[in-house]
C-alpha cells in the first residue's frame, strides 16, 4: 500500500471539504471583510496615505500567513 494511501477516496472526501470550505471562508473573511473594516475604522482616524499603507500592509502579511497556512494543510494531507 502506499504511504500516501490514508484510507479510501470515499473516506477522505468529507475531512477534505471541510479543510477546503474553512480555508475559503478564512480567506474571504481575511481578504473582504478585515480591510473593509480596517479601512471604515482607519477613515476618521489616519491620513489616507498612512491608511493605505495600513491595510497594504495588512494585505501582505495576511497573504503571507495564508500561503503557509495552505502550505502546512498540504503538507499534512499527505502524511
Amino acid at each position: 500500500m502506499d504511504r500516501h494511501d490514508t484510507g479510501s477516496a470515499t473516506e477522505r472526501w468529507p475531512r477534505s471539504l471541510a479543510i477546503a470550505a474553512t480555508l475559503l471562508v478564512v480567506a474571504v473573511v481575511g481578504f473582504v471583510v478585515v480591510p473593509d473594516r480596517l479601512l471604515a475604522f482607519l477613515s476618521t482616524r489616519t491620513a489616507a496615505r498612512t491608511r493605505d499603507a495600513l491595510v497594504v500592509l495588512y494585505a501582505v502579511v495576511f497573504f503571507i500567513a495564508i500561503s503557509w497556512l495552505f502550505v502546512r494543510v498540504q503538507r499534512g494531507g499527505a502524511e
